[in-house]
């Protein structure tokens, strides 16, 4: 029997004070904005720490390697801001940059090995920023980038570049902001302004979602900033107004939003032990979901209360396998470094 989910928009619930974090700064400086978190094997902590480079942060949370660019070490990362991190099934680390290289990374010895575009070259990546990047169950890597998608198979070393193709009159693959694969094996990708599209890499099949006002049921808007597939197999997406839940019965999508006002611009969605999901906004602190009671808990930032979040604008988040906790990135100056952080899971 498939799960049953809420129907109507739930309400907002604010529950600030059961919100504890602690704080890391890394190198001599202050720290800077981050994107992506990921938890590798041996429940080491990896950030994507913008122009600081990649930090990892050991399982006892108590030593931290920086790794950033020497440009006299052509082993070393490449020089640009770190924009999202990805760990193969070869535990690799791979890191998408702006200006737009692909490195990834092999612990032992440390090093890395540098992908980037090459006007000359059509099998090379294509040009933009590197913003997203899967390895889907075939093994295929994916690469996102803010000026299109592509398709990388390590083993022959193959780029296929997907962007300008056309679905229904339109042009697509325009920019993949995130991407995920679902039980079928579908892989989704999420634009900028574009909608969501849908591919399956058997057939070549591609299907588009685009917002349209006239129809309820339909993506909620046009800016796709993160796609999830929890662990019941639903798919979430993270627009710029909103979470939505697509049923691949009925093609439709159900909007959800807080009660909080503004733009909710969901970067990352993540799924804890308890099966709540949690997402990070822009702009309007950290949000928990319970998709059976279809209710959000959201944590912001109050002044003068140390136990609150310590900044709305929240870039990542990542439920670490050590903890029962939420850990989560928001642009760090020096008065908001990257935080650990322990919320509650009930609402009060």
């Amino acid at each position: 029997m498939g799960t049953r989910y809420p129907s109507s928009r739930t309400t907002q619930v604010s529950s600030g004070s059961r919100f504890l974090q602690s704080a890391y700064s890394f190198g001599p400086g202050p720290p800077d904005t981050g994107y992506s978190i990921i938890e590798d094997e041996d429940q080491t902590l990896w950030f994507a720490n913008w122009d600081q480079g990649i930090v990892r942060l050991d399982r006892d949370r108590k030593r931290a390697i920086l790794y950033r660019n020497n440009p006299n070490n052509p082993s070393s990362l490449s020089s640009g801001g770190v924009m999202t991190l990805m760990q193969d099934r070869d535990h690799r680390i791979w890191v998408g940059t702006d200006p737009g290289t692909v490195d990834w990374f092999d612990p032992r010895p440390p090093s890395f090995r540098t992908y980037y575009h090459d006007p000359g070259d059509p099998n090379s990546l294509s040009n933009g920023p590197v913003v997203s990047a899967l390895q889907d169950s075939r093994g295929i890597l994916w690469v996102g980038s803010l000026y299109g998608l592509d398709r990388f198979d390590r083993k022959t070393g193959q780029v296929t570049r997907y962007s300008g193709k056309r679905v229904s009159s339109h042009s697509i693959f325009r920019t993949a902001h995130a991407i995920a694969e679902d039980r079928a094996g579908n892989l989704w990708f999420g634009e900028w302004g574009n909608g969501l599209d849908r591919l399956n890499p058997r057939t070549g099949d591609i299907k588009s979602y685009r917002h349209d006002p006239d129809n309820p049921s339909s993506l909620s808007h046009d800016v796709v900033e993160s796609i999830f597939v929890d662990r019941r197999g639903t798919l979430w997406v993270g627009a710029y107004d909103a979470l939505n839940r697509f049923d691949p019965t009925t093609e439709r999508f159900q909007a959800y939003r807080s009660a909080v006002p503004g733009l909710s611009e969901y970067r990352t969605i993540t799924e804890d032990s308890s099966g709540a999901l949690w997402l990070a906004s822009l702009g309007n602190g950290l949000h928990r979901f319970d998709p059976e009671r279809g209710q959000f808990t959201v944590y912001r930032n109050e002044p003068g209360n140390p136990r609150s979040l310590s900044n709305d604008v929240v870039n990542s988040v990542y439920p670490a396998q050590t903890t029962d906790c939420a850990g989560l990135i928001s642009p760090a100056t020096p008065s908001r470094p990257i935080s650990h952080a322990t919320a509650s899971p009930t609402a009060q």
